[in-house]
């Protein structure tokens, strides 16, 4: 999914609990209209994995 610094309207803000594995290095939220179906070799940094209530 597509993670983004600044708070938009409909957003999912990404708590540090909302991690299961790494996390953001700043306040973040989570854009439920920029999901992204990419090539896992396309893929160069990744913050990490959310838990199952984000989804």
């Amino acid at each position: 999914m597509g993670i983004k610094t600044t708070e938009r309207t409909n957003a999912i803000e990404l708590m540090p609990d909302a991690w299961a594995e790494g996390g953001a290095p700043e306040r973040s939220w989570a854009s439920p209209w920029h999901i992204l179906t990419v090539k896992n070799a396309t893929i160069t940094d990744r913050f990490g994995y959310v838990t199952t209530w984000c989804y």
